[in-house]
């Protein structure tokens, strides 16, 4: 049996930020936390509504009945042409990625995709079809791989796509910070004509990286900090003998493939 508040903090109750798009989740988190609780009687219900729409808060407090409100409110605030003009706009106003977008950037961006996912879940296909292309758009230069990998037809492929280029940047990143580690150890004679490169530390929730996750921190590497380090994912060895650096075995390949 649910259980219901019996009171409600002014923190906790959900606030309508204005925009067509966003009335459908706000009300149903409304309804949710006050609207359906028996525990709150009308006046209660009606002065919560207020809080969480202050641009209308003298209209809905002239009303008597809080579900009346809320259809009210819906009809000046969620008209379906206003809703699907907002959507759109939200998806045009997403910063492009860059050809050399860094693991930030793909984080943003993904953020937008999914904050439209979720507002966009209740509408019909054409409408999504409508913010895929806007969206997939904003990829730029990444868009082709997009589509190879893919297909690109979907928010939830975009979606995907972004995710997998997340965690390819993650991996990079890890591997990255341990060998600036590593760099910063003192060598030792006794390590002449041996591979310094550490061995690549397993990232936490990923037992192998598979070749379709290595292409895009193969590209990173090697024009990134780490190509001092490891050069188109081949290892590097230093002789203490000649304080030079000459190529190893492709060690760190090996270990993504291993």
């Amino acid at each position: 049996m649910r259980r219901f508040l019996t009171t409600v903090k002014k923190d906790d109750i959900p606030r309508f930020d204005g925009r067509p798009s966003s009335w459908s989740r706000f009300k149903e988190r409304f309804v949710s936390v006050v609207g359906e609780s028996p525990n709150f009687k009308e006046v209660d219900k009606l002065d919560h509504l207020a809080t969480a729409v202050p641009c209308s808060a003298k209209t809905v407090l002239s009303f008597a009945n809080g579900d009346q409100t809320l259809a009210d409110l819906e009809q000046e605030y969620a008209d379906s042409d206003e809703v699907i003009n907002d959507l759109l706009h939200l998806a045009s106003d997403v910063k492009p990625l860059g050809k050399q977008a860094r693991g930030t950037e793909w984080k943003a961006f993904r953020k937008e995709v999914k904050n439209i996912i979720c507002l966009s879940e209740h509408y019909d296909l054409t409408l999504q079809r409508s913010l895929h292309t806007a969206l997939a758009l904003k990829l730029g230069d990444h868009r082709m791989e997009y589509i190879r990998q893919f297909g690109g037809k979907t928010l939830a492929q975009l979606n995907a796509y972004v995710g997998k280029e997340l965690e390819a940047y993650r991996i990079a990143e890890h591997h990255e910070a341990t060998a600036r580690a590593s760099a910063s150890l003192p060598i030792s004679s006794s390590s002449a004509g041996r591979t310094v490169v550490p061995k690549p530390v397993a990232t936490p929730g990923l037992s192998k990286c598979t070749p379709s996750v290595f292409w895009p921190v193969h590209s990173y590497l090697a024009s990134s900090a780490m190509a001092n380090t490891f050069d188109g994912g081949a290892c590097w060895t230093t002789s203490s003998a000649s304080k030079a650096c000459v190529p190893a075995t492709n060690a760190f390949a090996a270990w993504l493939n291993g």
